[in-house]
């Protein structure tokens, strides 16, 4: 695999972001979907060297997901209550509390525990993205 500058490894990271957060329907080859999927195996492969940027770039994201997370929030204010909504606002406040628990392992990572803290913040970002998916739907 050939290495990944720091411009090369933002625009993966922004683009894959831009392409999580919109609804895609399309699954053949070369679809967007398929295209995110390339972009994510991309991100995990992102190596220690570049955690600089790769922590900016999720941490780009993150402010994108709290903006989303306020407007659902602001949406939702108005209508009533349901217990799929309540789940869902539960089970999107539990997912971004897990994600500031792994943005906060971007601290105290090594070269040698990288990998991992780089993929649970990957997944725990996958989650609130899910979550808001989940809570806009109601």
């Amino acid at each position: 695999m050939k290495k990944l500058t720091s411009r090369s490894l933002l625009l993966l990271i922004a683009s894959a972001l831009a392409l999580a957060f919109t609804p895609v329907l399309a699954t053949a080859a070369g679809s967007p979907l398929a295209e995110a999927a390339s972009i994510k195996r991309d991100l995990r492969s992102a190596p220690y060297e570049q955690r600089e940027e790769f922590i900016t770039a999720v941490n780009d994201a993150v402010t994108r997901l709290d903006a989303r997370i306020a407007e659902l929030g602001a949406r939702q204010a108005g209508q009533a209550a349901n217990e799929a909504r309540v789940r869902a606002q539960e089970d999107l406040k539990s997912a971004r509390a897990d994600l500031d628990g792994k943005l906060g392992a971007f601290a105290t990572a090594s070269a040698e525990t990288w990998s991992s803290v780089r993929d649970q913040a990957l997944s725990a970002l996958s989650r609130v993205q899910a979550a808001c998916e989940t809570l806009q739907a109601l």
